[in-house]
């Protein structure tokens, strides 16, 4: 069975409010997966900050 054209009369356009929504969906899933990956490594840092600072306070100042 042969395929059927592109250009045939029987092929319907695509809706684009569809293509709309599914494009924004697929950002946000793209933001959602960067957000996942970004904000924990960032606490992760702050975290490292906040027990350098602390244990530098312990330890006086050493001049």
């Amino acid at each position: 069975m042969p395929w059927r054209s592109f250009s045939s009369n029987s092929w319907k356009p695509e809706n684009r409010a569809l293509v709309v929504v599914v494009t924004a969906l697929q950002l946000l899933l793209i933001v959602v997966v960067w957000l996942l990956a970004i904000v924990p490594a960032g606490l992760l840092a702050l975290a490292a900050i906040a027990v350098k600072a602390i244990k530098g306070a312990r330890a006086g100042p050493e001049a």
